[in-house]
């Protein structure tokens, strides 16, 4: 299995165990908080897996100029969401 497809598998198995838990109100106040946290912790990773994908096999400049930024903008937002 390639990378991208592990990374869509685990962002799905995330979906499918954080999300009902948050949309069925079963997380409040900080659980809530941490729902939310972990749940774009593993959006962050996946984007950034898809991107690095997409720099090794495309050869269209604005799809590689377009990963880049979002490498450096998920790891940025990475930091704030484990501090």
């Amino acid at each position: 299995m390639n990378l991208y497809k592990k990374t869509l598998v685990i962002y799905m198995i995330s979906a499918l165990i954080v999300l009902p838990a948050w949309s069925k109100g079963m997380a409040h106040g900080g659980a809530a908080d941490a729902v939310f946290i972990d749940s774009m912790i593993i959006h962050h990773y996946a984007s950034m897996d898809m991107a690095e994908q997409a720099l090794k096999q495309s050869s269209r400049p604005e799809i590689t100029s377009l990963a880049k930024e979002i490498i450096v903008s998920q790891e940025k937002e990475l930091e704030q969401l484990k501090s």
